[in-house]
Order: C-alpha cells, then sequence, then structure tokens
C-alpha cells in the first residue's frame, strides 16, 4: 500500500459520501471503480440495510477498507493446517479456518488491513444500515494471474476437547470453508464515480 491509498481511506468521510453521490436506495449492492491499473485498484461499494457480501477470499492480495458510512458486520476468517490443531473430523474438500473478527463496524472507524494470509482474507459483510465501503486491492483481481474471487459456505466445526462445556471455545472459534460457485442471489449494479479524478502515482 503506498502512502495515496492511506490518504484516500484517511480523508474519506461521512461529507465525502454525499459529495460522490453514493446510490444507497437501490435492491441490489452497488460498485463504483475509482481507478483500476495493473498493480491496485481502488473502489467503492454501497450496500442496502440487510444486503450481504457473501463470504469470500482476497488470493495473493492486500486489502486495504475503509467504512465510509453507515454500519455493517464483519466475519473474516484465516486458512489454518488441520495438522495444527487437535481435531478429529475434516469435510471432504474443506479448508480449516479460524475466526479473526465477528463485529459490527459503525462509521467513523479505523481503516482495516488484510494480507494474503492474515488479517482476516476470507471474509463477509452484511449491511446493518445503508452503508459505503471503500477498497483498495493491491494487486486487483485478476483471472490471467490466479487471483479468481472464490466464494465459500461455511459449517460447524467440532471435535476439539470438550474439557467439560458443552461446546469447547474452539469449536466456536474454527470453522470449515467449502468452496461454491457464485451464490445466485447476489448480483452487483455498476454505478458511476462522480468524485474527484485519482491519478496514478
Amino acid at each position: 500500500m503506498t502512502l495515496l491509498d492511506e490518504q484516500i481511506c484517511e480523508r474519506a468521510n461521512a461529507r465525502a459520501v454525499k459529495e460522490l453521490d453514493l446510490d444507497f436506495h437501490h435492491p441490489s449492492h452497488t460498485s463504483m471503480f475509482i481507478n483500476v491499473i495493473a498493480f491496485r485498484c481502488i473502489g467503492i461499494f454501497c450496500m442496502p440495510p440487510s444486503a450481504v457480501l457473501p463470504l469470500h477470499n482476497h488470493p495473493g492480495m492486500t486489502v486495504l477498507s475503509k467504512l465510509l458510512y453507515g454500519s455493517m458486520h464483519l466475519k473474516s476468517y484465516d486458512c489454518v493446517n488441520p495438522t495444527d490443531v487437535e481435531i478429529s473430523c475434516c469435510p471432504t474438500q474443506a479448508k480449516l479456518a479460524k475466526t479473526k473478527v465477528n463485529t459490527i463496524y459503525k462509521a467513523p472507524c479505523e481503516s482495516s488491513v488484510l494480507s494474503p494470509t492474515t488479517g482476516g482474507n476470507i471474509h463477509s459483510l452484511t449491511a446493518v444500515t445503508s452503508c459505503a465501503v471503500l477498497d483498495v486491492l493491491a494487486p486487483p483481481y485478476s483471472e490471467n494471474d490466479g487471483r479468481h474471487c472464490t466464494y465459500y459456505r461455511n459449517h460447524p466445526c467440532s471435535g476439539f476437547p470438550e474439557n467439560g462445556n458443552t461446546q469447547s471455545n474452539d469449536d466456536q472459534n474454527y470453522t470449515w470453508l467449502e468452496e461454491i460457485e457464485t451464490p445466485d442471489d447476489f448480483f452487483i449494479r455498476g454505478g458511476k464515480y462522480l468524485g474527484p479524478k485519482i491519478e496514478a502515482r
């Protein structure tokens, strides 16, 4: 991430959202790409209340995110090696992941960063209220370069020692992630960006 990327997120606020004329009322998600170059993509996702950005990954990517407006629930995971934990079950073709974040964010709040292997690389977003999220992806998704967006379905994880409890804490912290096709009910509508021009440096 460059200093420019950090400045973009730090300067983004509720006033900027109004100036960009973002659409929070369309029933589907709205995305606006501000600046797309070979090594970076800057975009804004606008989500109406209760909209869900399904569980998905960011392969080989670093992502800087800033909640511009509203509130949203973020749940994210990092993949772990099943041999590194004591567990007895393993669904076919599923990845074991540990919960990184499971909380509600309300603007204004700090920017967040995820990396290729840490920081919650696999996540889902649910709009609690109308909200907008600015993302800086470096590098961006690219089919040709093997950075394909994969969607997942999570399954409860069990098999940890219970230590006398009905459900161990580890059972709640870990989950199995199964790769799925893009959900049929997931749709993103393209929007027109009306804000200041962002130049690549």
